[in-house]
């Protein structure tokens, strides 16, 4: 987590399919397995796992940035959901 998450009082989690939590871990994040409660969530690759996601697999979730163009607003009814990134 960057310095400045820190002291926002951010708790950044990170989940890849491509990595397991213990590469994710030596990398300096904490992994974060879907399913698990969280405030928001940024999205910044385009896996095929995170087609389907809704806020159902983000219990508590009030935001969603979607950076790849991945994710469907529909599944996100009553989020803050913004798309940006190459493309938006």
């Amino acid at each position: 987590m960057s310095p400045l998450s820190k002291r926002a009082g951010a708790n950044v989690v990170v989940n890849d399919p491509m990595y397991t939590d213990e590469e994710i871990t030596s990398l300096g994040f904490t992994p974060y397995a879907i399913g698990n409660a969280v405030d928001a969530v940024i999205l910044q690759a385009d896996h095929k796992e995170y087609k389907s996601l809704t806020k159902a697999d983000f219990p508590g979730v009030q935001a969603v940035v979607d950076g790849r163009r991945t994710m469907d607003r529909k599944n996100f009814e009553g989020v803050a959901f913004r798309v940006i990134g190459a493309g938006a």
